[in-house]
């Protein structure tokens, strides 16, 4: 029983005195159900009972009264009493307040009225508090749970309401749950609320509609269906606000089409400006709008930016009372210091800040563009320049923001900005020049990336007078860097692998001091170790560039190299360090506000193909489709093409593998002639998988032929190497061979694929060229050799975690596994294998559609060996190039010597000998020899 107390705060001594009651405040809306939509905003049933209070906070339009409606209707069929109360400004007064929230009960206690009546009407009155009491009372007495709805709270504005509801709160009896749903965070202390029973709040970024959501609601509501593009479309520009999605289905519905429109809804869109402006802007006092006007134009603001371009000192404080209002403000950073306005929201703003008297949007821009200025943020300060029609300052602000803007890999930005200045702008400046031909290079085009290159050669060989002084002091280094980009564009357009002579003669030319030099030719040394099949030289070579690059510091080359780090692992099965190189990689591919630079889209679609290994397919289509995202902005045509070979492997699980074939012959008419031909040949390599898998082997065929695959010959020269980057060409042809009932020819080129793949210590290939062997076996009647493969596969893949390589061999090889799981299970050994026959198991779940992930066999799965890069502290840990340099030079080798056999150069041998010294506090090499020795880092 509720007894009065005064440790809520005293009410006030008034006459209570009961209103008219409103009938549809205390009822449900009418409607249609919507026990459809965001069920997962719904806990089960055992969760609701257990809680005390559920607060759904999100701003105007989220539909955050139609997912209460929602929890009345899954109440009530649960058979539960549920009352309504749907708040407005009038019950701003703690007596009217109180008499609604009884009313709303006496909707599922008829007796109560009655039975409150003489408290109600007491003389001298009762304090609120103890009318409170008595309706807690009453409600205990009732053998059953109750849930009490509670809709529009943000409408309570009074401190004596707020004070009253949280008593309430505070004091429900077990058998009674609350549901509120506010645009606001109401002023109640949760923790004390959450006493007698769980808390849960449900913010915008939970309550706002998924995009599997708005596509349902469109079909179930208005017979719109979108293909996936529309749909993402349809998602970007309503980010889930459910008014939006319902203004833009008008115009769907119209139009008959599941295409949509560039832009099917906008923030001057007529029925969502009469929306926002009656719901929102029109509500706050003209301070708060013109807050609201002066920063819409920003991207995103901080306190002191809002500062700037409004001429107040009050912006934190406004900022805060926004974030309490729950006005469309989304923070970015984890700190609380930058913020957004939903997309759709800032358009609105902008459009009456073009018809406002007064204020200019132009002004602001260029009021921002000073601030980011003198906040070193030189491309924010140009963007803002040239919003502001600022010419003069625009161009002084790009030449300065160009470098930082490709060193952070916004290419396509880069390029936009470049193309919209005239071109006296960089005809004296290879400090624009060169960073601009490696943009045009990285987007593929490579015609205007020579031009550049040309344009800057001349300039530094011809007329070197017309350069700055500081230009004139970094000459050299701008002609070598002119000599490595013309190098990698030729060989990028002819697709040969770099000779890693050249780039040696090429490092030994290089100073000390040019570190982003010596980061991209070791990156182009591993690149043609990678092509080699060297892959231990490639990952040294990818370290020492991570180093090179951190110095200079270069984000876009050191996750270049980080890629080719977690590429190397995941070639070598090493799937974990894999994926711990790729969250490194992420954690740092960050602009200044913490949103992710278009160079992580490389580690996403890593990170895609690591789950899809897994059969993780879920986190495998996430990571894809924000690679998808991000390579739009950096404008790769060769990492577009990797993400459409993994979007195909998921169209053949789920659709078959003619499906995938079409993805990539679509693709492949569409955009594929802007990539290098290293990435045309595995798109099409694919294309010839896929037919084969579905039987069409004509048309596999002519493709393997397109590709110059050696359809007739019967074996592999001898002095053949595998790319490991196009081995798939070749697996193609085994599995087209093997189709054909060529069984001696793909025996043969298998055979010689396995070896290179051993020497290689590629477990990825190791697992497909076996899947292979053993369906090529069978061909040839050699069960035995064939259960042999199976077993070798199937050992390599649980120390690995591999799934889908397996898999996707086809039916005939899972068929195989089932044979081999049966006589496994009827072994004498069969207790020694159960790790195995839990992997076998597995995947044969896996063939029949199971989505759950397969993980690495605990007893055979690789320790964490992740090395920490120079620069991250862990100095006691030696890189690979540092520990082989170690073996070297302990062994007596010279610095010449060394260089020679690991082909690099003298003066990188030098550098690394300085760092080993340092890490060993060693001062020769005899020292350090020992030193190492002692550890146990060499033998």
């Amino acid at each position: 029983m509720v007894k009065r107390s005064g440790r809520y705060g005293a009410f006030s001594e008034h006459s209570v005195s009961l209103p008219i009651i409103l009938t549809n405040k205390v009822r449900a809306p009418a409607g249609a159900s919507a026990a459809s939509l965001r069920p997962r905003l719904v806990p089960p049933l055992q969760e609701l009972e257990s809680s005390r209070l559920v607060l759904l906070k999100a701003p105007a339009g989220y539909g955050k009264t139609t997912l209460l409606r929602q929890y009345y209707d899954f109440l009530s069929d649960h058979d539960f009493a549920v009352a309504w109360l749907r708040f407005d400004a009038a019950e701003n007064e703690k007596t009217r307040a109180v008499a609604y929230i009884a009313a709303a009960f006496a909707e599922i206690d008829p007796g109560l009225n009655a039975d409150l009546a003489p408290i109600f009407s007491a003389l001298p009155p009762l304090p609120v508090e103890d009318i409170l009491a008595a309706l807690l009372n009453r409600l205990e007495s009732i053998n059953r749970h109750i849930f009490f709805l509670v809709d529009d709270y943000h409408t309570i504005h009074d401190a004596e309401v707020h004070k009253a509801f949280f008593y309430f709160l505070v004091n429900m009896p077990h058998n009674v749950h609350c549901v509120v749903a506010s645009r606001s965070l109401p002023p109640w202390t949760l923790s004390e609320i959450s006493h007698g029973g769980a808390v849960r709040v449900f913010e915008d970024t939970e309550i706002r509609f998924n995009p599997e959501e708005i596509a349902e609601y469109l079909k179930e509501k208005h017979g719109v269906i979108l293909d996936d593009a529309g749909l993402k479309a349809l998602y970007r520009q309503t980010e889930g606000w459910i008014t939006a999605v319902k203004l833009a289905s008008l115009s769907l519905e119209k139009q008959h089409s599941g295409l949509l429109p560039d832009k099917v809804i906008t923030g001057t869109h007529r029925g969502l400006v009469n929306y926002l402006a009656g719901t929102v802007f029109e509500r706050q006092d003209r301070e708060t709008q013109e807050f609201l006007l002066q920063t819409a134009p920003l991207d995103r603001f901080c306190s002191s930016l809002c500062d700037a371009v409004t001429g107040s000192n009050n912006a934190r404080a406004m900022l805060d009372k926004l974030l309490r209002e729950n006005l469309f403000l989304e923070p970015l950073d984890a700190q609380g210091e930058w913020y957004r306005y939903h997309s759709l929201f800032a358009e609105f703003l902008i459009d009456r800040l073009e018809k406002h008297p007064r204020l200019k949007r132009a002004d602001i821009h260029r009021k921002a563009s000073f601030w980011f200025e003198v906040n070193r943020q030189p491309y924010a300060a140009a963007e803002h320049a040239m919003a502001g029609g600022a010419e003069a300052r625009k161009e002084a602000l790009i030449e300065a923001a160009i470098l930082s803007m490709v060193r952070a890999s916004q290419i396509s930005l880069a390029i936009g900005w470049f193309e919209s200045l005239p071109k006296a702008f960089s005809e004296n400046k290879p400090n624009v020049l060169i960073p601009m031909a490696w943009s045009y290079f990285v987007a593929r085009r490579m015609k205007k990336a020579q031009e550049l290159l040309a344009q800057a050669r001349s300039l530094l060989t011809q007329r070197p007078e017309q350069l700055s002084e500081e230009d004139k002091a970094h000459l050299d280094e701008f002609l070598v860097e002119t000599e490595i980009a013309e190098l990698d564009i030729k060989r990028t357009q002819l697709g040969e692998v770099p000779d890693i002579k050249i780039l040696k003669a090429i490092k030994e030319r290089l100073s000390p001091e040019w570190h982003f030099l010596r980061a991209y030719v070791e990156l182009q040394m591993c690149h043609a170790n990678i092509q080699e099949d060297k892959l231990d030289a490639a990952f040294a070579a990818a370290s020492d560039s991570v180093i090179f690059a951190k110095k200079v510091p270069n984000a876009f080359i050191a996750n270049l190299a980080l890629e080719q780090l977690a590429q190397i692992r995941f070639l070598q099965g090493r799937l974990d360090e894999a994926r711990q190189y790729c969250s490194q990689a992420i954690d740092r591919a960050l602009d200044d506000i913490g949103a992710p630079l278009p160079v992580a889209s490389h580690f996403h679609l890593l990170f895609a193909k690591i789950y899809y290994e897994s059969n993780d397919l879920q986190k495998s289509h996430a990571h894809l489709d924000e690679a998808m995202r991000l390579t739009a902005l950096n404008e790769s045509p060769d990492v577009l093409c990797e993400t459409e070979i993994l979007a195909a492997k998921h169209i053949a699980v789920s659709h078959g593998e003619h499906a995938a074939a079409n993805r990539l012959i679509e693709y492949n008419n569409r955009q594929l002639d802007l990539s290098m031909p290293q990435s045309i040949d595995r798109v099409r390599s694919y294309q010839a998988w896929f037919l084969t898998g579905c039987g069409d082997l004509d048309a596999a065929e002519g493709i393997l032929k397109q590709i110059s695959a050696p359809t007739g010959r019967a074996a592999p020269p001898p002095t053949l190497t595998i790319n490991p980057l196009l081995e798939i060409r070749y697996l193609a042809l085994c599995r087209y061979l093997i189709a054909s009932q060529k069984a001696e020819q793909a025996v043969n080129w298998l055979r010689y694929l396995l070896r290179q793949a051993q020497q290689g210590r590629r477990t990825q290939s190791c697992i497909a060229i076996h899947g292979l062997l053993a369906l090529v076996q069978i061909q040839r009647d050699q069960p035995d050799n064939a259960l042999r493969n199976v077993r070798e596969m199937l050992m390599l893949g649980e120390q690995g975690g591999f799934a889908r390589t397996i898999v996707d061999l086809g039916d005939d090889l899972v068929a195989l596994i089932d044979d081999y799981q049966k006589r496994l299970s009827r072994s004498e050994e069969a207790s020694g294998h159960e790790e195995r026959l839990q992997y076998v198991r597995h995947l044969l779940n896996v063939a029949k559609g199971s989505v759950a992930p397969i993980t690495a066999a605990k007893s055979t799965a690789r320790k964490s060996m992740a090395e920490p890069l120079q620069g991250e502290g862990s100095y006691d840990r030696l890189t690979s190039r540092e520990l082989q340099i170690l073996e070297l030079i302990a062994a007596g080798k010279r610095n010449r010597e060394v260089a020679s056999e690991l082909l690099i150069a003298e003066s990188s041998v030098r550098w690394h000998v300085r760092n080993l010294y340092a890490k060993l506090e060693a001062h020769n090499r005899t020292e350090a020899s020992a030193k190492a020795r002692a550890l146990k880092l060499i033998h």
